[in-house]
């Protein structure tokens, strides 16, 4: 059989809702580790955030993180890196303050993961940092700036509010980054304007992936949710949508799964592929 790699989202798909994992999850997982079959991730994660969610799991390929801007290897050492250039980070930021707008900014430095916000915030993106007061990555400034390396330049707002801003950028920057524009999972009114790398998805992380380890785009299983799982199922030879997916992400899947990340659906689906028992 020719081999396979096996890619999943986290949140809502691997991950149960209250963000966590259970044990028949973690071992079902180990036991597909164990057979030397490749299995990873892909999510909008940091590496150290998803490291932390997912303690007990054994890895052995690389992982995809911040929506594919960096991919990390099985020890934790960071393999491809694809980050805005400061002019373009300045740039950006200039645009939202005309519009009235700070961002969320995702980057690397000193080695750390940071994650740069102001103390001028709308009620969604306050939700947000008080969600995650405890998180060693948060660092308020009065104002936004570039890291060392940013990732990633998030605009959390209701949806009018950020369409200008899209247009605008899309009009100067077209040609240099990737921009995102969906409805937010978490926070249903406002909506989530992401500019990053163009390099800097989940796609072209699996084509890395694909040319360094010999896989084929059909051998390619992906699992997934949301909008943001999108280029990684157009990628993919085989895409697995959870029961809890959105119906954009659930027409474009080869299989829908009766179970949802709740009821660790992709867990069941690989031990009954792999015929393991718990």
């Amino acid at each position: 059989m020719s081999k396979k790699m096996y890619i999943t989202d986290l949140d809502k798909s691997w991950l149960h809702s209250d963000l966590t994992v259970s044990a028949y999850g973690i071992s079902i997982w180990n036991k597909v580790i164990d057979m030397e079959v490749s299995l990873t991730y892909a999510t909008a994660r940091s590496h150290e955030k998803a490291k932390s969610l997912l303690q007990s799991h054994k890895f052995n390929t690389p992982s995809v993180v911040l929506n594919g801007s960096v991919i990390m290897s099985p020890e934790g050492d960071i393999l491809v890196c694809n980050s805005l250039s400061d002019e373009i980070t300045n740039f950006t930021l200039e645009l939202g303050r005309l519009y009235n707008l700070s961002p969320f900014i995702l980057g690397i430095e000193n080695v750390r993961d940071r994650f740069l916000y102001t103390n001028k915030m709308n009620e969604g993106q306050l939700c947000f940092v008080q969600q995650r007061k405890n998180d060693p990555r948060l660092v308020m400034e009065d104002c936004g700036r570039p890291l060392e390396k940013t990732l990633t330049i998030n605009y959390l707002a209701p949806k009018d509010s950020l369409l200008e801003l899209k247009e605008k950028l899309s009009f100067n920057l077209s040609e240099n980054v990737e921009i995102k524009f969906a409805q937010d999972p978490y926070f249903p009114s406002y909506y989530s304007l992401e500019v990053l790398h163009p390099h800097g998805d989940k796609a072209h992380s699996l084509q890395y992936l694909s040319e360094i380890y010999d896989v084929s785009k059909e051998n390619f299983v992906v699992f997934g949710d949301n909008h943001n799982d999108t280029a990684m199922f157009e990628f993919a030879g085989f895409g697995v949508a959870v029961n809890n997916a959105v119906d954009d992400i659930k027409k474009m899947a080869n299989m829908v799964l009766e179970l949802s990340n709740d009821e660790d659906a992709i867990a069941h689906y690989l031990a009954e592929l792999y015929k393991l028992e718990v």
